[in-house]
């Protein structure tokens, strides 16, 4: 994807202006004073006027963040906002209220709820897809849960971890949040080391021969390569599947849906 589709300059007018402006103000002063009040004032005019210009770099790439998903491109949108935090990464900008708020419900904190597995722990809100950064998981984090929109049915696994965007796996089931890529697919989800996939399609994962299926987004090891979706070992169509996470205690509704 070309981002000078939306950017269509690589640096901010304000900030080049900003730039050769300061530049003789240090000149200016340095002349009149070596290392006097002059010098010391453009450099706090220096740096407020960095860091304006930054701002409005900001938002332009805001801008054409906004444009990228109007257009339904969420692959552009991504690419945009990696080239803006590289680009700013030494800014003190606050770019953090620019992220979606995170969602609590019922106790659980949703992390992702989207169709696309490739938005998982990638802050993005637009029609389709809502996610937040992996670091918004709850502390002493106790369980995950999966959960399919089309049907509201979920899967619940204890799982005691600090990154929920790495993989930890158990003597039966695991969590898969890598987000490994292969055959034009994303794998993320529950996985069920024990029972090979009863559909001979659908892969979580391939250990010792074995190819184990579970709850979530999935391969297709034979057939086209195209993204998956399984639920309990079973292909399903394209549906929103949503991850969360919580700190409590379970229900003895949703000690129901435990897989351990």
């Amino acid at each position: 994807m070309n981002t000078r589709n939306y950017l269509p300059f690589c640096r901010h007018p304000l900030e080049i202006l900003a730039i050769s402006v300061v530049f003789l103000t240090l000149t200016v002063g340095a002349t009149n004073d070596f290392g006097g009040a002059p010098l010391e004032a453009a450099k706090k005019s220096y740096a407020a006027a960095i860091q304006a210009a930054k701002r409005a770099l900001a938002a332009e790439y805001e801008k054409a963040i906004k444009e990228a998903m109007k257009g339904d491109d969420l692959d552009g949108a991504i690419a945009i906002r990696q080239q803006r935090d590289e680009f700013l990464a030494s800014s003190v900008v606050d770019l953090g209220a620019r992220d979606p708020d995170t969602k609590v419900e019922d106790g659980w904190t949703i992390l992702s709820r989207s169709d696309n597995p490739l938005v998982f722990d990638v802050p993005l809100l637009n029609k389709k897809s809502y996610s937040v950064p992996g670091d918004r998981t709850p502390r002493n984090t106790k369980y995950v849960r999966v959960r399919r929109m089309d049907t509201e049915g979920y899967i619940v696994l204890p799982l005691i971890t600090d990154n929920i965007a790495a993989n930890k796996f158990g003597v039966r089931y695991g969590w898969r949040g890598d987000k490994r890529l292969n055959k034009q697919a994303c794998c993320l989800g529950i996985v069920d080391l024990t029972t090979e996939t009863r559909n001979s399609c659908v892969m979580l994962l391939a250990s010792n021969g074995t190819k184990s299926a579970g709850w979530g987004f999935c391969e297709m090891w034979s057939g086209p390569e195209r993204q998956g979706y399984v639920w309990a070992g079973d292909e399903i169509p394209r549906t929103t599947m949503e991850i969360a996470a919580t700190n409590r205690e379970l229900t003895d509704q949703e000690r129901a849906h435990l897989v351990k």
